[in-house]
């Protein structure tokens, strides 16, 4: 085979590569935008449901005592992870001393309130961050044989 038609070829071959991942996309995106609106509805449901939440409290709060409302308790932020980095989350919870079966949210409240985090009990990315410090401290550790 000439030295041409192998560039050629080659050429081709990558053009249709690019052709069929460009018509792929170009196929999905309705599913894709479908599957963002369906994100962005349940993150405003879950927005009003929590600031619904901190009225009610407030509401309450007015209505039991005369003396100055306390503020609204801090409510988690939503955070939307896949199942592959759910799995790795879980994986680092178990090398940070978590047993396996055991209720990721008191770990977690633990977890926190020995870091110095407001103890809710719920992963947010303040949280999210000193679990993916530790678990890299911890394997570093390893790592030098310590």
């Amino acid at each position: 085979m000439k030295k041409e038609n192998f560039f050629f070829l080659i050429f081709v071959l990558a053009a249709a590569v690019i052709t069929g991942s460009t018509l792929g996309i170009a196929n999905s995106l309705i599913y894709i935008r479908e599957q963002g609106e369906a994100l962005k509805q349940e993150a405003a449901a879950q927005e009003n449901s929590q600031e619904e939440t901190a009225a009610e409290f407030s509401l309450y709060a007015a209505l039991e005592s005369e003396a100055p409302v306390p503020a609204a308790p801090s409510l988690p932020e939503l955070m939307v992870i896949t199942e592959a980095e759910k799995e790795e989350i879980q994986g680092m919870l178990t090398g940070l001393g978590m047993v396996e079966g055991a209720d990721y949210n008191k770990f977690i409240m633990e977890f926190q309130k020995n870091n110095s985090i407001e103890p809710t009990g719920y992963l947010d990315s303040q949280t999210l961050q000193a679990i993916i410090k530790q678990a890299t401290l911890q394997k570093a550790a390893e790592a030098a044989g310590y």
